[in-house]
C-alpha cells in the first residue's frame, strides 16, 4: 500500500517514508503497520501517555521515523521488564524484527496473563452470537418490508381502466387494406361522422341562400 493515512500518533514509520515524509528504506507498507499501532496502544494503556508527542507535527513524524521514545516516566517503574519488552518488539522501526501474531502470542507477558484457548472459545461464542443477531435482524427487516408493501397496497387504490375500454368500444374501428407490413386500421368515430354531416347541412343551406339571391335579384 502507498496511501498516507492513519492517526498521526499511531502511524508506523513506513507509512510516512513511503509517502515522502522523511527518509527511510521502505517505499510501501503492509500489515506490519498494525502491530506498530498495537505497540503504541499498549504503551498508552500502561502509562497514560503517548510514546511520540511534540508541539510540531513534523517534529513528531521525525520521532516516529527514528523510533525515538523512552520509558522515563515514573509509572514505568511499576511495570515488568516483559511489559516493556513487548512494547519494544512492537514499536520497532525494522519491520523484519517487528513482532507479529505468531511471536506475540508466545511472548512471556502474554502467556502469563492470557489463556489463549479460553480466549478463542470466547471469541467463537461471540461470533456465533453476532451471527444470530444478524439473522434475527434480517428476518425482522424482511417482515417489515412485507408489512410495508401490504399497507401500501391497502392505502393506494388500484386504478380503474374500465372507462378507457368503454371509450375504445365506442369508436367505429374498421380494418384498412392489408399489406406486407400488417393490417392498417382507420379510426372513424361517431363524432367525426356527426361533424361531417353538420358541415354538409351548413354548406347546403348556404348554397340555397345564394341561389335565392341570384333568382330574385337584389332587394329594392
Amino acid at each position: 500500500m502507498h496511501t498516507c493515512c492513519g492517526t498521526p500518533h499511531y502511524v508506523a514509520p513506513e507509512v510516512l517514508t513511503s509517502n515522502g515524509i522523511g527518509s527511510g528504506e521502505y517505499d510501501h507498507y503492509g500489515y506490519h503497520v498494525d502491530y506498530w499501532s498495537l505497540g503504541v496502544i499498549v504503551y498508552i494503556m500502561l502509562s497514560g501517555k503517548q510514546p511520540f508527542n511534540s508541539r510540531s507535527i513534523n517534529a513528531m513524524y521525525q520521532l516516529i521515523i527514528q523510533g525515538s521514545y523512552k520509558f522515563d516516566s515514573q509509572v514505568w517503574e511499576e511495570h515488568s521488564a516483559d511489559a516493556k519488552d513487548i512494547i519494544k518488539s512492537l514499536i520497532c522501526v525494522d519491520i523484519q524484527k517487528r513482532m507479529t501474531y505468531d511471536t506475540l502470542i508466545k511472548h512471556a507477558w502474554i502467556t502469563r496473563y492470557v489463556d489463549e484457548k479460553k480466549l478463542i472459545k470466547e471469541e467463537e461464542a461471540y461470533l456465533q452470537e453476532v451471527q444470530q443477531i444478524m439473522k434475527q435482524h434480517d428476518v425482522e427487516t424482511s417482515n417489515e418490508t412485507k408489512n410495508s408493501e401490504s399497507n401500501i397496497s391497502s392505502i393506494v387504490p388500484v386504478p380503474d381502466f374500465s372507462h378507457i375500454d368503454k371509450n375504445i368500444k365506442d369508436l367505429n374501428i374498421t380494418p384498412d387494406k392489408k399489406d406486407n407490413s400488417g393490417t392498417h386500421v382507420s379510426f372513424k368515430n361517431n363524432v367525426n361522422t356527426n361533424n361531417n354531416s353538420n358541415n354538409n347541412n351548413v354548406n347546403n343551406q348556404h348554397a340555397n341562400s345564394v341561389d335565392g339571391i341570384h333568382a330574385n335579384g337584389p332587394e329594392k
